[in-house]
């Protein structure tokens, strides 16, 4: 599995706390089958003039995994939380290196309320493919707009879509649950995340995750969404 939103990134936001629990969040997905990893802190690490702390400990962090997990492969990358009043503050933030994309491709994690409306989503969307860039609109089953018919839609706009792995099975939410399984059984989903927080919040536990995605869906669809489609568009793309 290529693992594209985890915020491992040690004591910038949210996620890992410190050096030691980003090593402990690095093994378990490793023990797990996770091959790569890229490092999605919230973009609010970086809005408070701490861009370059946030790659220090990025490249800190990178080194000990080098040194202690040889298989475990680091790329940078963030989760920017997106809504219409802020979209163009985003955008400049991109241009200007604030925000890194994924790898440092045109491919951005975009992140929404629970609450956000479809138009508000759609238009956010938009201006980021209008600016150049290619979304991936993360854990979409948690997106309260997102439905059959909706997800269909973002398809048709190019919109690349990413799933929580825990969601499909382990999600103690019916709806959202259902949610993540209905875009798989449209093969709506482009991605598949852990969105890994912390040792003892969200921890990076796949194995669950990805037997029940060979059980229930084609082998070769559960391949490109755990690891082919990243594998192409972000960690060996060009663009």
């Amino acid at each position: 599995m290529v693992d594209i939103h985890m915020h491992v990134i040690p004591a910038v936001d949210d996620g890992a706390r410190s050096l030691k629990e980003s090593l402990e969040m690095l093994r378990l997905a490793g023990a797990q089958g996770v091959t790569a990893v890229v490092a999605t802190s919230h973009g609010e690490a970086f809005d408070r003039g701490y861009s370059e702390l946030v790659r220090s400990r990025f490249d800190e962090l990178k080194k000990a995994a080098m040194d202690e997990i040889s298989s475990m492969q680091l790329y940078f990358g963030a989760e920017i939380y997106c809504s219409g009043y802020m979209i163009e503050k985003n955008i400049s933030r991109l241009q200007r290196g604030v925000y890194p994309s994924m790898n440092g491709t045109r491919y951005v994690l975009a992140e929404f309320s629970t609450w956000e409306e479809e138009e508000d989503a759609v238009y956010c969307l938009r201006k980021l493919q209008e600016a150049g860039y290619f979304p991936v609109l993360a854990h979409a089953e948690r997106c309260g707009f997102v439905n059959e018919c909706s997800a269909r839609r973002l398809k048709e706009m190019n919109i690349l879509i990413q799933i929580n792995i825990y969601s499909v099975s382990q999600e103690p939410s019916d709806r959202i649950r259902e949610r993540a399984n209905m875009l798989l059984r449209n093969r709506l989903v482009d991605f598949t995340g852990s969105d890994a927080h912390r040792m003892d919040h969200r921890r990076p536990s796949v194995a669950d995750g990805i037997s029940y995605l060979y059980e229930n869906y084609d082998r070769e669809y559960v391949d490109l969404i755990l690891s082919g489609n990243a594998a192409e568009k972000i960690l060996h793309a060009s663009i």
